[in-house]
């Protein structure tokens, strides 16, 4: 096989994805409206948890139901009560939940008569409860009592 030579442009063939005029301006109109979009959901987001924070202070915390584990203030909890965030690591835990598919991780300690639990969001929140485990209900479905429940169970044998 030999080299060949071409003479003009009617031998290299034009490259079929070649960017023509006015493509990329429609591009670049359509990744700033994307990245408006998100700005306003990410506004959206910082006010709401804004709100639930000064919901929460003023009653008994809001966690919503996206997640099934939060505490919601419109029926607060008798056992559960919401303190300051005290970013427990997971060596000084007493039991620990990751549950990945729901997007939320527990943590729990045994403090006296009481458990402190830490919950951590997939968006980055934390909030944290002391929950007075003698005032559970025996058949509670709700998921910070429950862990309280296993917290203590845990550790106490």
């Amino acid at each position: 096989m030999g080299i060949q030579e071409i003479k003009g442009k009617e031998g290299i063939p034009e490259y079929r994805n070649r960017k023509r005029a006015g493509q990329t301006e429609g591009f670049q109109e359509s990744l700033l409206q994307n990245l408006e979009s998100k700005k306003r959901q990410a506004d959206a987001v910082r006010t709401e948890g804004h709100l639930r924070r000064n919901d929460r202070e003023a009653d008994a915390g809001i966690l919503g139901a996206r997640t099934g584990v939060r505490v919601n203030a419109v029926t607060p909890r008798e056992a559960v009560r919401p303190v300051e965030v005290r970013h427990m690591s997971y060596e000084e835990s007493d039991n620990i939940e990751i549950a990945v598919t729901q997007g939320y991780t527990l943590k729990g300690k045994l403090d006296g008569a009481q458990v402190y639990v830490e919950a951590k969001y997939e968006d980055g929140r934390l909030e944290a409860y002391l929950v007075d485990t003698a005032k559970i209900q025996e058949k509670t479905v709700h998921r910070i009592e429950r862990f309280a429940l296993e917290t203590a169970e845990s550790v106490n044998g």
